[in-house]
């Protein structure tokens, strides 16, 4: 008897342990198709609806009017099969932060567009995906696909990760009215695809509930049928919805400055100035933003799929916001680019550690899988001035200008010259330098050896 009840206990222990093993296999099963292709869909009735309901009796999304009297949508993968009835003119915002996903509109015309203008795409907020527009009455799918192979597990290290953008980001401290920096416009290397790459500065980052973005930039695409392209842009979410292009010619190898900065209220300035070109673009906008956040960024313009011009590296010099040093944090601060916005993705973009003055950084694109770490750029010791941006450019300009008149540099004196050439270059904004001043670094460079002289070019 006690060998049959043994017998039968056996019996019933290894048909429990046979459930768990099919179950566990079902978990793995199920465990693992989350990580292949699924999707996500939106119906989208363009015009001035009524409805309330869906047929499936969940409720009619409506847009989100702006202060501005722009209209928006935010979609994520929370209303997957939802459906929104839109006026024409509507923004629709594609939030999908982590994974990588194509995006498709059925039909592709006529009711649901990306709105680029002059072929530059959209600077995307952080973590969406697309930016598109409502451009006429009738129905539209949005299928928003996750690409196989991508990941949605939380992001490791000390970076943050984006599909979309890299460099720095601030998103404490606030709020801020004025951000400032230098760079030098990267070239875009040649590729038998449409490649984009923005690079820009701005204030608040597009997740607010209004969708608040402004930047001012410059860019560096390529083009199998016409090659290189280059130019600058500025844009205001959600007012203007795409990159709008600034008349001004830029080439790869320009020294930009760029600067957003509120005046009072929703009053705001954008400036931008190529050096090299001696141009200037400066602009009064209305834009009534949080200011929240201020970001320094390499970006991957438009649609997730789109691909990043191989620029090569770009270094932000003499940052400011609200006229002071930022004080760039790697930990805190810094947003790694890959192809699917987390840490297990394809390294596409990545930001070096700042310069001893956290005032600088220097972003390259990603040539290898792990991404070799840039360099940190030199620090000078007049890099971002106390005070106001601009009474401490003009005081730098004031003190300095004899003094660049006066320099006969020996071979060698590399850092004093470039020194000299910082504080030069931040004069010009002002003005306070005569023009006749712009053979300088000419003669500069003349007194230095080739190798010098093409360090002090860039």
């Amino acid at each position: 008897m006690i060998k049959r009840i043994g017998i039968v206990l056996s019996s019933l222990f290894l048909v429990v342990l046979i459930g768990l093993f099919i179950h566990h296999k079902a978990l793995a099963v199920v465990s693992q198709q989350t990580d292949t292709n699924s999707s996500t869909t939106f119906t989208i009735r363009g015009g001035n609806g009524s409805d309330t309901n869906d047929a499936n009796g969940n409720e009619i999304l409506k847009a989100h009017k702006t202060p501005s009297g722009t209209n928006i949508l935010r979609l994520d993968a929370s209303l997957n099969g939802r459906t929104a009835e839109l006026p024409v003119g509507t923004l629709i915002f594609l939030h999908f932060p982590n994974g990588a996903y194509s995006t498709t509109i059925t039909p592709n015309i006529g009711v649901v567009e990306r709105p680029e203008k002059n072929g530059l795409p959209p600077s995307v907020p952080f973590g969406d995906i697309a930016l598109l527009k409502v451009v006429g009455q009738g129905t539209a799918t949005i299928t928003v696909t996750k690409i196989n192979g991508s990941h949605t597990k939380l992001p490791a290290g000390s970076a943050v990760y984006n599909n979309h953008w890299s460099g720095y980001y601030h998103t404490s401290g606030g709020p801020y009215t004025d951000i400032t920096s230098q760079w030098t416009v990267p070239t875009a290397s040649s590729n038998a695809n449409d490649t984009y790459s923005y690079h820009w500065v701005g204030i608040d980052d597009g997740t607010d509930t209004n969708g608040d973005l402004i930047q001012v930039g410059t860019y560096s695409n390529y083009h199998p049928s016409t090659g290189a392209a280059y130019g600058a842009w500025w844009e205001i979410l959600p007012t203007y919805p795409t990159a709008q292009g600034i008349t001004g010619t830029v080439n790869a190898g320009d020294s930009m400055f760029a600067e957003v900065k509120q005046n009072s209220g929703t009053s705001w300035t954008i400036t931008i100035q190529d050096f090299t070109q001696s141009w200037t673009y400066t602009s009064s906008k209305t834009y009534p933003g949080p200011g929240n956040t201020t970001e320094w960024i390499a970006e991957k313009p438009g649609v997730s799929t789109n691909i990043l011009t191989n620029y090569g590296s770009v270094t932000f010099a003499n940052d400011t916001q609200n006229g002071v040093n930022p004080q760039h944090n790697y930990s805190n601060d810094s947003l790694e680019m890959t192809s699917d916005g987390t840490s297990t993705g394809t390294p596409l973009s990545n930001p070096s550690s700042p310069n001893s003055l956290n005032d600088a950084f220097t972003v390259v694109y990603c040539t290898s899988n792990p991404c070799s770490t840039p360099s940190s750029p030199a620090s000078w010791s007049n890099n971002s001035p106390s005070g106001t941006t601009s009474d401490s450019i003009q005081a730098m300009a004031a003190s300095s200008s004899m003094v660049l008149r006066q320099a006969l540099p020996m071979p060698g004196q590399v850092a004093t010259i470039r020194l000299l050439l910082v504080i030069y270059r931040h004069s010009l904004i002002t003005g306070l330098v005569p023009r006749g001043d712009l053979l300088l670094p000419a003669l500069i460079q003349a007194d230095l050896p080739a190798r010098t002289s093409l360090m002090l070019s860039r």
